[in-house]
């Protein structure tokens, strides 16, 4: 298990093995990098399905 942090809160990429933990978190720090984190946590209908 690893984590990292987006906009104060912890994630966590789970996997098997290091090297898909590791893939996994490079990935999610890019996306986070870019801007592309979702927090499906506090998403509602609408926002995940506009109209």
């Amino acid at each position: 298990m690893g984590q990292y942090e987006v906009g104060g809160k912890r994630r966590y990429a789970h996997g098997k093995d290091r090297d898909g933990i590791r893939t996994k978190l490079m990935k999610a720090l890019a996306d986070r990098d870019a801007g592309l984190v979702l927090d499906s946590r506090n998403l509602t209908a609408g926002e995940y399905a506009p109209l």
